[in-house]
């Protein structure tokens, strides 16, 4: 079993919030035709908060103990919050 400190539940949080999404939300595989991922676009309030997780997910990826020690997948974290096409 894995434990979390306070800190790392936080910041698992804070992504979920940042990315709009409940934290049980789970990325349905889905196929986008070109032109229709063309077509979509971000207003600024959007682009911040997927900068603000991308940094978040740096600071976890980078300095968090147990991904250093190899328990803990980051990138799995980013496909858990990832906002469905």
């Amino acid at each position: 079993m894995i434990r979390f400190s306070l800190v790392s539940l936080r910041l698992l949080m804070l992504m979920g919030w940042l990315i709009g999404l409940p934290p049980h939300h789970k990325l349905v595989a889905q196929s986008v035709p070109l032109r229709v991922a063309n077509s979509i676009r971000y207003d600024s309030a959007a682009i911040s908060r997927i900068a603000d997780f991308g940094r978040v997910w740096g600071v976890i990826r980078y300095f968090h103990p147990l991904a250093g020690k190899g328990q803990l997948d980051t990138d799995s974290l980013v496909i858990d919050y990832l906002e469905p096409c």
